[in-house]
């Protein structure tokens, strides 16, 4: 695997937290799936404070199939 698909993010506004927590939910579980097949890496969550990062390693021709 020689490259990762990266998401950030800092608190979400006031009143869209519910929001926030299931759009974290969906990309975690189609990520694990992927993550399930062999495609990805298992995804990674790392906090700190009012921020975030969610990361698969995956490599790079696997990604762009993905991403299209």
């Amino acid at each position: 695997m020689d490259c990762a698909f990266i998401v950030t993010w800092k608190m979400p506004f006031p009143g869209r937290e519910k929001a926030a927590l299931d759009v974290a939910r969906e990309v975690d579980a189609y990520w694990g799936r992927l993550a399930a097949e062999g495609k990805c890496s298992e995804p990674e969550w790392f906090f700190y404070s009012d921020r975030g990062m969610w990361m698969v390693k995956v490599d790079a021709n696997t990604l762009w199939h993905l991403s299209e």
